[in-house]
């Protein structure tokens, strides 16, 4: 993010010069107090930056751009858990500023909103996008022949080719095939990845890193087998495909710090490959040069998270994957592989019809009454005592039906009440997890029901080292 603010601060500043703020958290505390003086002082007429830009105290405010409005990162995921789009719609309003969405596939929320002049007012000509059914392939096929194809012909023409998998890492768990048990993440309770090459173990949430075992930590056995692929064994299936090809590889692991991932960056603007592969980075900082040949291994992964905004998520990702390639008519080409080529997300992207996408999940998230159709807030109780958080969260759950029951009459009749459950990932850096959800119709009830009853349980639960979190319209649910 921070990257591509430079660059669109840069590009400002040769339109308007002297008068771009570029704000950021990556600017020391000096320095981004001296720009926020100079916004004060109206000397600085034009802030570009990160989601915290959106609190940028011009004086007169007239224009209000959120990019990339669908980007998960526009949420602060820390208290105040807020979401620099609705921030800016409600500075815009307060102005009566002019504000702008931008985006090639906007979220729900945004599709909803602007009623009945949803049809995009631009598209770039698409590439020729063809869908693999993976279940035609034979088990545990990572590359179908139609995909090594696209590579092949992209370089006898003189193009690249990019791929697509948003996993890092040889293999996202290493299996006993003994005891069946996955090495997991002792603090977490998650598989561990699997990194082939420097032959650790690490949690992709708490970042805890252990060299590979000889043998199972469960019954000693030696027979550790890698499941599932990352970006690294892609990486090495891809050499020994096309061992006079120069690869490069744009992920997590290869960028661990901010000056790495620039240089990488850098490395793959410039083109100085044959074969990109990255993850969700390849969308990030630069826009890199279209390629002839884009391939998406595994485009249905993200569907099978334990996300109402799963399918959203997937459709968008394929949408800036297919990006990349060039226009059909200068033979640009995107192999997407399948399990579920009939699922709405994958369809919509191949047949190039993001009506299809948006009418259908919206369909779906109106009968489970779901975002944007309802409000919802995520409510998270933790500790490291499990029966504490267990009985705690139990309890809010009964204060909020009490609540719920005592509101005003039909004020609160479409608000309820899920869990509360073990959460998705139950355990998490030593802290045992549950969590609960309140769906509601009118978002003041549901937000007036978790306020009552969150000041109840902070005068008589705090103890023990409970944590009770509230996080109102999620983007994230895990």
């Amino acid at each position: 993010d921070i990257a591509r603010a430079t660059l669109m601060a840069r590009q400002a500043r040769q339109r308007w010069p002297d008068q771009v703020a570029l704000f950021h958290s990556g600017l020391s505390p000096a320095v981004r107090t001296e720009v926020w003086r100079e916004m004060q002082s109206g000397r600085l007429r034009i802030v570009v930056g990160t989601r915290s830009a959106i609190f940028a105290p011009l004086p007169s405010l007239g224009l209000v751009c959120v990019d990339q409005e669908d980007d998960a990162s526009l949420k602060e995921e820390q208290e105040p858990r807020y979401h620099a789009r609705d921030v800016a719609r409600m500075r815009a309003a307060q102005h009566r500023a002019r504000l702008i969405l931008g985006s090639s596939h906007p979220s729900l929320e945004t599709w909803q909103d602007c009623g009945e002049s949803r049809a995009l007012t631009w598209q770039p000509p698409a590439p020729h996008i063809e869908v693999v059914d993976m279940r035609r392939q034979p088990y545990g096929t990572l590359l179908s022949t139609g995909l090594v194809d696209g590579i092949r012909a992209a370089l006898d023409a003189g193009s690249r080719a990019v791929l697509f998998l948003n996993r890092k890492g040889f293999s996202t768990a290493l299996l006993c095939r003994d005891c069946g048990q996955a090495l997991r993440c002792p603090d977490c309770t998650v598989a561990f990845t699997y990194f082939r090459k420097a032959a650790t173990l690490a949690c992709r949430y708490c970042g805890l890193s252990r060299a590979l075992p000889d043998v199972c930590p469960a019954c000693q056995a030696a027979r550790l087998e890698p499941v599932g692929s990352g970006t690294e064994r892609l990486e090495e299936m891809l050499r020994r495909q096309f061992p006079g090809a120069v690869l490069t590889r744009l992920d997590r692991e290869r960028a661990r710090t901010p000056a790495k991932a620039e240089a990488l960056r850098q490395e793959a603007a410039a083109g100085r490959w044959d074969i990109l592969i990255g993850t969700q980075m390849l969308f990030q900082g630069s826009p890199l040069p279209p390629v002839g040949f884009v391939g998406v291994p595994q485009a249905d992964d993200g569907l099978h998270v334990a996300d109402f905004r799963a399918a959203e998520r997937t459709y968008h990702a394929l949408r800036d994957a297919a990006d990349l390639a060039l226009p059909a008519a200068s033979g640009g080409r995107v192999v997407v592989q399948s399990h579920m080529p009939d699922h709405h997300a994958i369809a919509a992207v191949a047949g190039g019809l993001p009506a299809l996408f948006y009418e259908q999940e919206m369909i779906f998230r109106q009968a489970l009454g779901y975002p944007p159709s309802a409000h919802l807030i995520s409510l998270r109780v933790s500790g490291q005592e499990a029966e504490r958080v267990q009985q705690a969260a139990k309890r809010w759950a009964r204060l909020l039906l009490a609540a719920i029951a005592a509101g005003v009459p039909g004020r609160h009749a479409q608000t309820t009440v899920l869990g509360p459950v073990p959460a998705s990932h139950a355990q998490l850096r030593g802290r045992h997890r549950w969590q609960l959800l309140v769906k509601a119709g009118q978002a003041d009830a549901g937000r007036e029901a978790v306020k009552t009853t969150l000041e109840k349980l902070e005068r008589t639960d705090r103890k023990g080292g409970l944590k009770f979190e509230v996080d109102v319209d999620p983007v994230e649910m895990l």
